[in-house]
């Protein structure tokens, strides 16, 4: 599957909420149902398939398989690429406050954020998640234009190739955000 490049801000909202992005996660997997994913995701399925057409409407998952199961048709979803990426121009062009984009990498974090408190939950209750928690870290980077592109792009090729699951591979989440850093930013800034 190739990289999906989100150039519209309406579908830049279709993937704004951490339900959304969740979705998507199981969905790069392998194909589900809605109820499939109610399930897995523990949730009532009337609750999803809104979201599920609104992932549709955008291009973002589709119909890959239908299966009949007495009277109902049951629909198998799947994403329509392991990768989404957000075009350049759409940060300026579409979205000229980048309050959109901004809301957007705020779900994708929060995403990681709960991710990871799951993980904390996980440990407290004595169950014993995967010892490979892995690398946390934020880093400043110092980027000359040239330099900011040469980094996306050799980012974008290191993990291509552990985009699909594979057969003994185990799921990682990797969240990476790259932006030009305020020059001067405290917390004050945010009251």
């Amino acid at each position: 599957m190739q990289n999906f490049e989100i150039s519209d801000i309406s579908t830049l909202r279709a993937i704004s909420t951490p339900l959304r992005l969740k979705l998507l996660e199981n969905l790069a997997e392998k194909p589900y149902t809605v109820k499939q994913l109610g399930e897995l995701l523990g949730m009532d399925a009337s609750r999803l398939y809104y979201h599920i057409s609104q992932l549709e409407k955008a291009g973002i998952v589709k119909v890959v398989s239908t299966q009949q199961v007495g009277n109902l048709v049951e629909k198998y979803y799947q994403t329509t690429s392991h990768t989404f990426t957000i075009a350049p121009d759409l940060l300026h062009q579409m979205d000229p406050t980048g309050t959109q984009t901004i809301r957007s990498a705020i779900a994708i974090l929060n995403t990681a954020r709960e991710e990871l408190q799951a993980i904390g939950r996980t440990r407290a209750i004595g169950e014993s998640p995967s010892k490979n928690l892995g690398l946390v870290t934020r880093e400043r980077l110092y980027l000359s234009a040239a330099q900011a592109t040469a980094f996306k792009r050799a980012l974008t090729e290191l993990i291509a190739p552990y985009l699909a699951p594979s057969e003994g591979s185990t799921p990682f989440s990797c969240t990476i955000a790259i932006y030009e850093a305020p020059l001067h930013y405290s917390p004050e800034d945010e009251a």
